[in-house]
């Protein structure tokens, strides 16, 4: 059986499944080069079909029912006068079509009349490329709960959904039948917490889809008075399990009592502010959900943005009563068409990779002679071991080969690989790469180093996509201060020779040379731009950050300069 999923909304992407296997998924973005490319994926379309064989498809589920034609969630709340920001406007009528059951329930159906044009634009667009097979709808949090719990195979436990808005909804409790997300509740859109987090994000200048750096921000900051008055806006109802916006309102209303309030604090205060409020409010919603399946520890899967927040997946982890912890890696909504596909495809997934996407090998024929002229190849005999012998020796090294991966986390076949010895590397590679970052770069170990330096309270596999923190050990703080956060943390990646052989003896041949396994795992991408997907974009983001040295394929390249 051959599924296809479908996004067209926020961060578009297209997911084929054959099988038991996941054998293409990528995201719009990486082909347009423009972050969180929004629209119908046509170009990650091409490329999965290409990947398809020319088989039939047994079904085509698209995520949602609401596509829509806001190219960015900010034009939702912030910008341009739509007929959504007036109103969104108007609290009270906001409050009673997006914060109420019966109101969510009119306002979906609305959108479901006002949004047809666009789902049947798409359905032509489907089959103009030769793509049969019935069309079918995911609900939007239900696919992201299906990008969990199915992608991870579980049986038994609970999915859970937090998100900025998405089709009405803010968040979901979905009990598992097999692994298949069933509607518990969810929590309408008015009272999100997601949002709240986006506001502050925007408050803070920056732009969305940066909600990290207010987490790395966060650390650097006394958030207690700013998370007092985040709180009286919006907080946590026991009774109803839910969280309840009381005074902020939605959209620019909501900007508007922010700014009023959060005047005169520092930056840092407010983003400690608002990072303890979305953890005290999320962390409650969980712990009641638990509760409410009967107290025990139990199986966890994560999925919506908000879940893209390492911090409180942290907290999740270490304080609440659960047996393991599962977040989706494409938890925002990039991983919807595989939440999508998973829905509608009969046989359960076997997760062996993320490395689903565009293959290095296949783009190298393409690099323009103009790009190619600018680099020049590096003989060696062993090529991992050059690598190690350049990390060692204080060098900032490009990776670019295999299959691209899936999801926001750059894995091994798209980074940039660094030493952590030097807590300066930060400054350095930040300049280089354009970027304004608050938090250290992550770590990237092998599974059998990883309890040396790190302090992990959950299975190796649930650390093996970027998608939590835990405490560092204290010979990480002295031996590679570089992945290490004021509050003690990375994110690290733990690796399995399996997942990812060439980088896995890289750090090997690493760790014989200087008796040190870590180092710096960040994506291969300039400030502002996603990750490279092809030979060409590696060797000009090569060029334009002025690394050391870039691994392409095979081989191993320099500047010609």
């Amino acid at each position: 059986m051959v599924s296809l999923g479908i996004s067209c909304n926020h961060d578009a992407g297209v997911t084929v499944l054959d099988g038991d296997s996941i054998v293409f998924a990528a995201n719009e973005e990486r082909y347009t080069r423009r972050k969180f490319d929004f629209g119908f994926p046509v170009n990650a379309l091409a490329e999965a079909l290409i990947y398809a064989n020319g088989q039939e498809f047994d079904s085509v589920t698209f995520d949602g029912r609401m596509q829509t034609p806001h190219p960015t969630r900010m034009n939702l709340v912030f910008t341009d006068s739509t007929w959504m920001t007036r109103l969104a406007e108007r609290d009270l009528l906001a409050r009673s079509l997006f914060g109420t059951a019966s109101g969510l329930r009119l306002s979906r159906l609305l959108l479901r009349g006002l949004t047809q044009p666009y789902r049947t634009q798409y359905r032509r667009r489907v089959r103009a490329v030769g793509v049969g097979g019935p069309i079918r709808y995911a609900e939007h949090h239900q696919a992201h709960a299906a990008s969990s719990s199915l992608l991870f195979g579980g049986s038994d436990g609970l999915a859970i959904t937090v998100d900025a808005f998405g089709e009405g909804v803010c968040a979901g409790i979905w009990d598992l039948r097999d692994g298949f997300p069933v509607k518990r509740h969810v929590v309408p859109g008015f009272h999100s917490v997601g949002m709240l987090y986006l506001y502050v994000t925007h408050l803070l200048g920056f732009k969305i889809g940066q909600e990290g750096k207010v987490t790395g921000l966060a650390a650097h900051g006394d958030g207690t008075r700013v998370s007092e008055l985040l709180l009286a806006r919006l907080s946590y109802d026991p009774a109803k399990r839910r969280f309840a916006n009381q005074s902020l309102g939605y959209g620019p209303s909501a900007v508007g009592r922010l700014t009023t309030d959060l005047a005169g604090y520092s930056k840092e205060d407010i983003a400690a502010g608002a990072q303890d409020a979305l953890e005290t409010l999320v962390v409650q919603y969980v712990r009641d959900a638990i509760q409410e399946s009967g107290g025990t520890p139990a199986k966890i899967y994560l999925a919506g943005g908000v879940f893209a927040n390492v911090s409180l997946n942290r907290r999740i982890a270490e304080e609440l009563p659960i047996e393991s912890v599962a977040v989706a890696p494409n938890m925002g909504d990039g991983g919807l068409s595989l939440g999508a596909a998973l829905m509608n495809h009969p046989e359960r997934v076997e997760f062996r990779t993320l490395y689903l996407g565009t293959d290095l090998n296949d783009t190298l024929s393409r690099v323009p002679v103009d790009a190619l002229s600018q680099v020049r190849e590096i003989e060696v005999p062993d090529l991992k071991a050059e690598v190690a012998r350049r990390l060692a020796a204080g060098e900032i090294v490009a990776v670019a080969r295999g299959r691209m991966e899936f999801g926001p986390r750059a894995l091994g076949n798209r980074s940039i690989l660094a030493p952590a010895t030097d807590k300066g590397v930060n400054d350095s590679l930040n300049k280089r790469l354009k970027r304004t970052e608050f938090m250290p770069f992550a770590p990237i170990v092998r599974d059998v180093d990883a309890n040396r330096y790190f302090d992990l309270t959950q299975p190796q596999w649930v650390y093996e996509n970027m998608t939590i923190t835990c405490l560092v050990k204290d010979i990480t703080r002295n031996q590679a201060p570089a992945i290490v956060h004021v509050d003690g943390t990375a994110r690290p990646q733990v690796l399995t020779q399996e997942r990812n052989p060439f980088v896995y003896d890289v750090l090997s041949e690493y760790e014989k040379q200087t008796g040190l396994g870590v180092v710096v795992n960040t994506s291969f991408n300039i400030h502002e731009e996603p990750i490279v997907r092809d030979a060409e974009t590696a060797i000009r983001s090569f060029l334009t950050s002025r690394l050391d040295a870039l691994v392409l394929g095979d081989r191993l390249y320099a500047r010609r300069d």
